[in-house]
């Protein structure tokens, strides 16, 4: 009964150590590492038939391309449970290991099968976001409809600003700026259209609106470049004066680096 109890105590200890790990499973006693082997291995095999399903479900609602990460992990762990049978069959012939080889064993069971069960485990809580995304896509295209609106009302202002700036600053100046109102128009349209096709597919039934995702996030996308380019201009004559008013500081410091480096170098070894 002590045996019993000891053992049902280190292998409980076993489990609160990172799987993942192999020099915390180093300290796990060869018995208790022997049962952990056993039992991550049936974990990861009833994970990866409960992925499998979840697998075709999710290419029916979000096609190949947006299920490729998932049908890897899945693939992937498929392929570290037959290396971990045959590691198993190994220990179990009849053919004797000495202790180390059989810690060398089970450890990398161990750690293939830890590592695939959270691949498979992230890519689940990655298709859990996407449904929520599917879910609400109509508010969030609401939501992104509303920032085209904002966006596009900022498109006259910052033509205005950066036609002052031309006015007030070399062109040399303005190189990261000039084209980031024609670009960010770009953007919008492309986001317009994201949104369009969008909307489109909400309106269709549930299993055939593969591509939104996709055209959610492109529009997403679109909108953060378009922003960063109009904040860009707005912000432009402030950087500019920044770097106006710490160049001459910059200079300096440049120029005592090269005198110091000369002064060394005449110095020579």
């Amino acid at each position: 009964r002590r045996k019993r109890k000891r053992r049902e105590a280190d292998f409980a200890a076993a489990q609160r150590v990172d799987p993942a790990d192999p020099t915390a499973l180093a300290a796990v006693p060869l018995d208790t590492l022997d049962e952990l082997s056993r039992s991550i291995v049936v974990e990861v095999d009833n994970a990866v038939r409960t992925s499998e399903n979840e697998l075709a479900l999710a290419v029916e609602e979000f096609g190949d391309k947006d299920t490729a990460p998932f049908r890897a992990a899945v693939t992937a762990a498929k392929t570290t449970l037959a290396q971990a049978f045959n590691a198993r069959q190994i220990l179990d012939d009849a053919v004797p290991e000495t202790a180390q080889q059989r810690r060398d064993l089970l450890t990398r069971v161990i750690v293939a099968a830890a590592k695939a069960d959270r691949e498979l485990d992230a890519q689940r809580e990655a298709f859990a976001g996407l449904r929520d995304l599917v879910i609400n896509a109509p508010s969030r295209l609401d939501a992104l409809t509303q920032q085209m609106v904002d966006l596009t009302a900022r498109i006259a202002p910052a033509e205005q600003t950066l036609t002052g700036l031309h006015q007030r600053y070399a062109p040399a100046a303005l190189d990261s700026v000039a084209d980031n109102v024609e670009t960010a128009k770009q953007r919008l349209v492309f986001a317009d259209q994201n949104i369009t096709d969008g909307r489109t597919l909400v309106a269709r039934p549930a299993g055939r609106q593969s591509g939104l995702v996709d055209a959610i996030h492109a529009a997403e996308s679109a909108l953060g470049q378009a922003r960063t380019m109009l904040d860009a201009v707005d912000s432009a004559a402030t950087d500019i004066n920044r770097a106006i008013a710490t160049l001459p500081d910059a200079i300096t410091d440049i120029q005592n680096g090269i005198k110091t480096a000369n002064a060394q170098l005449a110095q020579g070894g």
